[in-house]
């Protein structure tokens, strides 16, 4: 079998040449057990006008990090340009992420992801977090804290954002016309809204 297999699989690891997808159709025919690149990061699969269709892997996995190696990134390009990346990193550090802050989807419109298993959800920046339906923002959390839910049209607003806690609420803190609900309490202090400055009982 040696003499059918090329030379660069049966012993010579100085890969010069990029494998094909015409060579790859039989590949599954052999056995192979080594290194395909002598120098560290020098070998392609495939070209940018002779790409790989196909790729299927059973219970192994795409690496890019072995042993001592001090790469931090794998990248996934599509028509050239790298559109999202592995980061490397310790437990809860690593991520997956796009090439640029704020610019990939996951998911569209019409091809929807089912569900979503997350303990958080962050918006990463300074900047608030919008919640949509049918494409349209309906609420917001602000990064101060406050959540602003639609109005009766439902529509956006930042006009009156939602507090709650426990304690009467500091003055340094919301905006006029923000509510605030307080957990203990009682009759007439249960409910509190800021004017002018100042957060205010209301009856409720």
């Amino acid at each position: 079998m040696a003499d059918q297999i090329p030379d660069f699989i049966d012993g010579d690891t100085n890969l010069s040449n990029r494998v094909t997808a015409a060579w790859l159709i039989d590949v599954n025919a052999y056995t192979y057990r080594g290194t395909w690149a002598s120098i560290h990061n020098t070998v392609d699969l495939g070209t940018s006008i002779k790409a790989l269709r196909t790729g299927y892997f059973g219970t192994s996995v795409v690496t890019q990090l072995v042993g001592t190696d001090t790469a931090t990134i794998l990248n996934f390009k599509t028509n050239g340009l790298i559109q999202w990346g592995i980061l490397s990193g310790a437990v809860g550090t690593a991520a997956i992420s796009p090439n640029s802050d704020a610019v990939q989807n996951i998911g569209a419109p019409n091809a929807r992801v089912l569900n979503i298993f997350a303990t958080t959800i962050d918006s990463g920046t300074t900047s608030a977090l919008s919640l949509k339906t049918n494409q349209v923002t309906r609420a917001t959390i602000a990064n101060t804290g406050q959540i602003y839910p639609a109005t009766d049209a439902a529509a956006a607003q930042t006009a009156s954002g939602i507090f709650a806690g426990t304690g009467v609420p500091n003055n340094a803190n919301g905006n006029n016309g923000d509510v605030y609900f307080r957990s203990d309490g009682g009759a007439g202090t249960t409910i509190y809204q800021k004017r002018a400055g100042s957060w205010v009982a209301t009856a409720a």
